[in-house]
């Protein structure tokens, strides 16, 4: 029996290096008349068929872009596409499809025909998009229509097509709104109600035309070419609007001069024009192989002021070289021509060589690069490895420049301050009221900031009152007094909420200051820092509040945490900086 068929689909196969060949021809179309033998003006057909066959017949069993590269290979498509007048925006289209197929596979069809009819019904609608092959702002000439304008701007502007017409006759479409009505022009048969609200249809598109005509013409900067008939449409100086008006026709008043006007141009040679003829029409035939008289009233060449008051330039079309031939030479030339200069050959291993060398440069830059350079942290969490290290045995360090001070608590919450509440919504509300108090409020208004801002974090009112008589007692206490004194000295002398940051430098992966150290920034927040100024000098004061009900226990963490304070704020300032521990 027959091997079964293989697969209309298979795994897409990893990308490898296409070299392209021709495929074996298939089965020879012969004469009969010539025993058999293949004619010799058939062999490239046969040729051609046999890898159209050949593409056809893996199509869905290979990725589509593979299928398009091996098209274009095998024909040389990319050589003969480049020298066409327009190559290179052709070779761009189509190295665009390859793209195109490729994103149309990863989005997960592999029909080789619904790509081509994705591609078809694009173009039907006029929705596909040419390559760009030049960037904005390089010279080049680029064509588009007035919708993809929008938005743009160019220095110099050329309108086309001017005999395009305005609107459609009769029109496309009727929309009624009212009626929920959406009326289409399909398969050549036009609805009634297209017919009977033509009129009505044509100015909706000729008003949607003018202000197309507006859109295109505002894109230019410094010059707008315009196409115009000197004679008039209508070969006679007029504007027939038999046939319906065309696309660029509402530009008539600022392009045309006024009648009587129009053989009376001034001279453009100052504005960089060549010296004119009399005629801005080169020629009129009459479709007799004879000329037409010229009107009297066409527009000769030169400097105008149109009707609307704008001026003007008619352009004289002998003075353009309308039959050069277009310079392709020279650039099909370049494209194909090969370079001449001998290339070095191709030695294998030096180039493994180099490749091995590459790979462990790369190696070397991204161990050195995953090398941090910079750590951060903060400064509790310096303190709490402190902290740590002194449960763990290591003797508990203390910096002389900070002070352990206890507010005296009231009897009701005895020693161990069971009789208050406690946790992190209380300590946060504590330190939120301490913050936007003013130092001299009194206890009226305490409460009613400990009251707004309890209700902002969700407290119970036990806490609210809690922590309003605990600032309360705060603000009583000596250093708050310090605090206040401080106010006289001028503005920054107390800073509340103060983030501060400290950086240093750590010891490297071998454990010693010096190697491959690198920089450490320890940040944090004070509570408050003030400012005194003594017979001495001047010094600052870092106080940090501490709400827990038993604060001692955690003695040596609060007081390394005040001491990174005190240390960044000191290296800022360059004046002696002392620091508290205010157990509240």
């Amino acid at each position: 029996p027959p091997p079964p068929p293989p697969p209309l689909l298979t795994p897409t196969p990893p990308p490898q290096i296409y070299t392209p060949q021709l495929p074996a021809p298939p089965t020879p179309v012969t004469d009969p008349g010539d025993g058999g033998a293949l004619k010799p003006e058939l062999r490239d057909v046969a040729t051609v068929l046999g890898l159209l066959g050949d593409l056809h017949r893996h199509r869905n069993r290979r990725p589509i872009p593979e299928t398009v590269r091996r098209l274009l290979s095998a024909a040389r498509a990319h050589a003969g596409i480049a020298i066409w007048p327009t190559g290179e925006q052709a070779l761009a289209n189509v190295l665009r499809l390859v793209d195109r197929a490729r994103a149309f596979e990863r989005r997960g069809s592999p029909s080789f025909r619904a790509f081509l009819d994705r591609l078809e019904d694009e173009a039907e609608r006029g929705q596909s998009e040419e390559a760009p092959i030049v960037e904005e702002g390089t010279e080049g000439v680029r064509m588009m229509t007035v919708h993809k304008a929008k938005g743009l701007e160019f220095p110099v502007v050329i309108l086309a097509d001017m005999t395009c017409p305005a609107a459609h006759d009769p029109p496309s479409r009727y929309v009624d709104p009212a009626r929920r009505l959406w009326a289409q022009r399909l398969c050549r048969a036009t609805p009634r109600d297209i017919l009977d609200n033509a009129e009505v249809e044509r100015r909706r598109e000729m008003a949607e035309a003018d202000r197309l005509a507006y859109v295109a013409a505002t894109r230019a900067r410094d010059l707008l070419v315009v196409p115009a008939l000197g004679d008039g449409r209508d070969g006679l100086g007029g504007f027939s609007g038999e046939d319906g008006e065309w696309w660029l026709e509402s530009l008539n008043p600022s392009v045309y001069p006024p009648r009587g006007a129009r053989r009376r141009p001034s001279s453009a040679e100052g504005l960089g024009a060549p010296a004119f003829r009399d005629e801005s029409v080169l020629d009129r035939p009459d479709g007799k192989g004879g000329q037409r008289p010229a009107p009297g009233d066409s527009v000769a060449p030169g400097l105008h002021a149109a009707a609307a008051g704008t001026d003007i330039v008619w352009w004289d079309p002998a003075a353009l070289d309308l039959d050069a031939d277009p310079r392709a030479g020279d650039r099909q030339r370049r494209l194909l021509e090969v370079e001449r200069e001998e290339q070095p050959t191709l030695d294998v291993e030096a180039g493994r060589g180099a490749h091995r060398e590459w790979q462990a440069s790369r190696a070397a830059r991204l161990k050195a690069g995953g090398r941090p350079t910079m750590s951060v942290t903060t400064a509790r969490a310096i303190a709490r490895r402190a902290a740590d290290a002194a449960e763990a045995g290591d003797p508990p360090r203390s910096d002389p420049r900070v002070a352990w001070i206890e507010v005296p608590r009231p009897e009701a919450e005895g020693p161990d301050g069971t009789g208050r509440p406690g946790g992190e919504r209380f300590g946060d509300l504590v330190h939120r009221v301490l913050a936007e108090a003013p130092l001299d409020a009194d206890s009226a208004s305490v409460e009613g900031l400990a009251g707004t801002l309890g209700r902002a974090l969700g407290s119970p009112e036990a806490e609210v009152v809690a922590a309003a008589a605990l600032v309360a007692r705060a603000l009583e206490h000596e250093v708050l007094d310090r605090a206040r004194a401080a106010l006289v000295s001028g503005p920054g002398a107390v800073r509340r909420e103060l983030p501060v940051f400290h950086a240093g430098a750590t010891a490297g992966p071998d454990g010693e200051q010096g190697r491959e150290r690198s920089a450490s920034i320890v940040e944090g927040v004070a509570d408050l820092a003030f400012r005194e100024v003594t017979g001495s000098g001047s010094r600052w004061t870092v106080v940090d509040y501490k709400t827990d009900r038993r604060p001692a226990a955690g003695r040596t963490e609060y007081e390394m945490q005040v001491a990174c304070y005190v240390e960044a704020i000191e290296r800022a300032s360059g004046e002696p900086t002392r620091g508290i521990v205010l157990a509240l």
